[in-house]
């Protein structure tokens, strides 16, 4: 079930001069413009009265009247900048909200497993229907069912429902450790117990049904994978069963999936559905007619926009219709509760029961020239409906991969390419140009390319655990784009477990290099190719899976672009692509050109150190625009002075186009939350990065670290864009990608177990708003959860909380750090990567620096505690550190830079943030100038005032880094010395050292 909302406001916002509609909503009050409460912003209600989709009369039988001349002059603003009249602004409107809805219901269907062409589409709600007919020419989802008053289904439903319970209880065991008794017993008992609640309601026994269902997965799968099996008590007694159950598994997993495995199956849960006999509410049927509808249902006619042309509607009173009337399109139905369209091109049918089956009526409609140059609806809705394609391969992959580092924190970036290989839709930018400068064979309609070496494709993957997949995409023997993804692997063999050493100087220690290599040819896999990879790794099953997932992923992106194709015409498809990417341009281009100064400026940051004793590393970078001789203003990034490359492994090697997209996120986002991100403003941005350097090394230096370097980079573009604009500068925290592996090689079964996940840190204070606590700097990750790290590892997680006063002060404080706890219950191994235990993430225009990262490991932890006298500090770069049984380890990250100065935080948000342990009384007192008393933090306005008054005689007016150990930008000689001199009192490590020194 998906929807859109009739208050959903559209705008065009002034720099890209795209149509957007939504999320801000005008509500119900002051709601639609035509409903003539004083709104004045064009919302989809607006367009569809506009577009005569709603009856002239009004709604509720006329007793709601509708203002049409407030409608039209809303939608006028969204016509005015798009050159369009407003009839086509609104028809512009609908088109995106049912583009998304299409999206959205394809999303969610694949989640599920569902192909939504083979389900008719119901709608309900006040508006659904207005809708419906359009989603499902775009689904193929026929017929659609308008049920009776569809504004009141739900409650129908909750009326006239007959007595169900369910009763489910978890079984989690492989199916080779358990029995179909054992099964069949667990069910019957949960029969009984389902039962209980309608045998309190005097249901006879004799009217129940009792159904039962099995949730299975293969072991290592998330709960989004699940299957569920049906079977029977009787089922289950059998002495194959559990075979059976197998094979269901394998018949079910393939048919989702379009591939199972023949081993580690395993029982989830296991229900029973109990359902009382139906209460005997029967539709009811209405009275016969032919097919003609009866003169007194017809109401009006009206004008219709629709197809970029007006036509006459018939207005019909739904009450008043008859068993066999037939209407031909365009007509709207109307009754109180609900407003039907039934568009040109489509015939309503009233059955027995009253319902309207709307279906295709003959020769469709043509709503638009194949292959005819695109309009700016066209481009919005092709826009739209590529980006539900990209959500669609994310939806395929999280429900497919095994490795949690895929499938629970969403590592792996999507791509929908041109046919030269430029993003048109994506997360991380294209990785194809780097592709194509250096791939020479033939590439043909059914090849799928693998490849995970960065230096072969210019950094475009940057470590060996990112494997890049991708393939060319072809409609009707013309080549129309590429479609692509990577994801991060967990273990792809090398020198420690999960492949991410510390220690390694050289990429061959990282594991199994792979250059770019056909995996399959004209569709047909190179199982030879598979098998030899798969040979070379840890956890081989989970490297399949995942790899099959990301191949799945791409072939849906082909089928999506070819219905696009189908759909407008290939010409207009790329002629879209192009318009996309040129928009994408001139908004770019007007930012350098009204942003970013001609004076060039500079910035600096430090990663602390490469867990070999050696640090602080420097990445430095310049930025200055640079006019060009045909007009074209460029910003220009140079990174002449940052360090040379490391002996150790925490070089990055930087994708120019992806520190492109960088850019681009950074900087257009301001002014287009909205915006489809593509490659089409890469022309404009020069980046030169010097060879041999931190972010060019040469081959084969080392790269499994490459995130500290990388984060860095997010805080420089922030730290050089935001001198000249401070207003919308952000603070630091995206400082690093915290990571912690955990192996051995015994579970307590037997069995070795290894796991790789990403810690979160506090995201920086921001000019709209405060930094999220304990969250990720890729915005669409998300934590493991704790189930299943407990289920499938030995490891118990005893706390993941924020640490209070850990974010930054500020008018918009830093996210806080967070404190993750973990209690091992194996032997084994930790490996960690992170940083800002040295130097802390800074705060902006007033605003305080962040807290530090920490890692303690306690030993010999009783049961009942968290610490014990034994601690030792633990590096946030390390290698193959012991853990025993017992041991419990606090990963401890940074939290993000404040914004603002923090004594002109609202009072009451700080005693807020104090209520809710994200800050301390004491620390709303130090930093905040707040003071708060008794044991619900009540605030004492006089000393508060005082000690805000104190902050501020303290403040250093215009101040704009609070780096927290150098004054400016440019550290000196003396605050490196300075920092070295403090590192082991501050954080009981002896300061690392130039690498030339050592």
């Amino acid at each position: 079930t998906v929807g859109a909302g009739g208050g959903s406001i559209a705008k065009v916002p002034a720099l890209t001069k795209a149509l957007r509609v939504g999320p801000e909503s005008a509500g119900a009050s002051p709601g639609p413009a035509c409903y003539g409460k004083g709104g004045e912003a064009p919302t989809v209600s607006d367009a569809n009265f506009v577009l005569g989709n709603l009856p002239k009369r009004g709604l509720l039988g006329g007793d709601f009247t509708l203002d049409e001349g407030a409608a039209k002059k809303a939608v006028q603003t969204v016509a005015d900048p798009l050159q369009l009249s407003v009839e086509e602004a609104a028809e512009g409107i609908i088109d995106i909200v049912n583009e998304n809805m299409f999206g959205a219901l394809r999303v969610v269907s694949v989640e599920q497993g569902f192909d939504p062409r083979e389900f008719a589409l119901v709608p309900f709600g006040g508006a659904g229907a207005l809708h419906a007919c359009a989603i499902a020419k775009l689904m193929g989802s026929w017929p659609v069912v308008v049920p009776p008053s569809p504004g009141l289904l739900c409650a129908l439903g909750d009326a006239t429902t007959t007595m169900k319970n369910s009763k489910s209880r978890s079984f989690v065991r492989p199916l080779s450790r358990t029995t179909g008794a054992e099964i069949s017993a667990a069910l019957e008992e949960l029969g009984e117990q389902a039962r209980v609640p309608l045998d309190h309601d005097q249901v006879p026994r004799s009217d129940q049904t009792v159904e039962f269902e099995i949730d299975m997965r293969f072991k290592g799968q998330g709960l989004t994978s699940v299957l569920t099996i049906a079977t029977t008590v009787a089922q289950m007694a059998e002495a194959d069963s559990t075979i059976w159950l197998a094979k269901r598994l394998e018949e079910e997993h393939k048919r989702a999936f379009t591939f199972t495995f023949d081993k580690d199956h395993e029982v989830v849960n296991l229900r029973a559905n109990v359902e009382g006999k139906s209460h005997g509410v029967q539709a009811v049927k209405i009275a016969q007619g032919s097919d003609e509808p009866p003169a007194e249902a017809r109401l009006a006619e009206q004008p219709h926009f629709y197809a970029g042309k007006t036509e006459t509607a018939v207005v019909f009173e739904r009450s008043k219709l008859l068993a066999g009337n037939k209407i031909a399109g365009p007509a709207i139905i109307v009754e109180l509760d609900s407003t039907t369209l039934v568009p040109a091109g489509c015939a309503a049918e009233i059955d027995a029961f009253g319902m309207i089956v709307i279906n295709p009526a003959g020769a469709p409609v043509e709503q638009r020239q194949l292959n005819g140059e695109p309009d700016k609806i066209t481009l919005e809705v092709i826009e739209n409906a590529l980006k539900s394609a990209r959500f669609e391969m994310d939806a395929i992959v999280y429900r497919t991969a095994m490795s949690p580092g895929i499938r629970e924190q969403h590592d792996q970036f999507p791509v929908i390419a041109n046919p030269s290989g430029d993003m048109v839709v994506g997360q991380f930018g294209s990785f194809i140009p780097a592709f194509l400068r250096g791939f020479t064979k033939p590439i043909e309609d059914g090849d799928v390319i693998m490849m995970c070496d960065p230096y072969a494709c210019d950094g475009a993957v940057s470590h060996l655990n990112d494997w890049l997949v991708l393939c060319p995409i072809y409609h009707e023997g013309t080549h129309v784009g590429w479609a692509s993804m990577f994801g991060h692997m967990t273990d792809v063999g090398g020198m420690v477990a999960c492949s991410m050493p510390n220690n390694a100087t050289e990429i061959f220690q990282e594991g199994l290099s792979i250059p770019p290599v056909k995996l399959y040819s004209k569709g047909v896999l190179n199982e030879s190719l598979e098998e030899l990879i798969l040979h070379n790794v840890r956890k081989p099953d989970w490297n399949r899976c995942d790899l099959k997932a990301i191949v799945a992923s791409i072939e849906l992106a082909k089928i999506r672009v070819k219905e696009l194709c189908g759909r407008f015409g290939a010409k207009t498809y790329l002629r879209t692509l192009d318009l996309m990417l040129l928009r994408n341009k001139n908004a770019m281009h007007e930012i350098i050109k009204t942003q970013v100064s001609e004076e060039k400026l500079y910035f600096e940051d430090y990663v602390c150190d490469d867990g070999q004793g050696n640090g602080p590393f420097k990445v430095a970078c310049t930025l200055q625009k640079v006019v060009q001789p045909n007009g074209e203003h460029h910003a220009i990034f140079d990174f002449a002075e940052t360090d040379p490359q490391a002996p150790s492994s925490i070089n990055f090697y930087l994708n120019v186009e992806l520190f492109k997209m960088f850019c681009g996120a950074y900087m257009v986002m301001v002014f287009d939350p909205q915006i489809v991100f593509n490659d089409g403003f890469y022309p404009l941005l020069d980046v030169k990065i010097p060879e041999g350097s931190l972010l060019k090394p040469r081959r084969p230096a080392a790269l499994s670290c490459r995130t500290h370097m990388l984060g860095r980079v997010f805080d420089i573009l922030g730290g050089l864009l935001g001198q000249r604009a401070p207003e919308f500068m952000c603070a630091a925290g995206f400082s690093d990608s915290p990571h912690l592996m955990y192996w051995g090689d015994d579970d307590g079964s037997g069995e070795r177990f290894q796991y790789y996940g990403i810690v979160f840190g506090g995201i920086p204070g921001r000019p709209f708003g405060d930094g999220p606590d304990g969250h990720s700097l890729w915005p669409a990750f998300t934590n493991v959860p704790c189930e299943f790290m407990e289920r499938y590892f030995p490891v118990r997680i005893e706390a993941c909380e924020t640490i209070a006063d850990s974010g930054g002060a500020g008018s918009f404080r830093g996210g806080n750090g967070i404190r993750l706890i973990y209690r091992f219950l194996a032997d084994g191994k930790i490996n960690i990567h992170d940083d800002k235990w040295w130097t802390s993430p800074w705060g902006v225009n007033g605003g305080r620096a962040a807290q530090r990262s920490r890692k303690l490991m306690y030993r010999n932890v009783d049961p009942d505690k968290l610490t014990s006298d034994t601690m030792e500090l633990v590096p946030s770069k390390v290698d193959s550190f012991p853990v025993k049984k017992g041991d419990v380890f606090h990963y401890i990250t940074w939290g993000g830079g404040g914004w603002g100065q923090a004594f002109k935080r609202d009072a009451g948000l700080v005693q807020r943030d104090v209520r809710r342990g994200l800050v301390s009384a004491e620390g709303a007192q130090k930093n905040y100038g707040v003071v708060l008393t008794g044991p619900t933090f009540e605030i004492d306005d006089a000393a508060t005032t005082a000690a805000r008054a104190e902050l501020q005689s303290k403040a250093v007016e215009g101040e704009l880094f609070d780096f927290g150990w150098k004054k400016n930008i440019r550290a000196t000689e003396a605050d490196l010395a300075s920092l070295r001199a403090l590192c082991k009192e501050e954080t009981g490590f002896a300061p690392p050292q130039p690498v030339a020194r050592r």
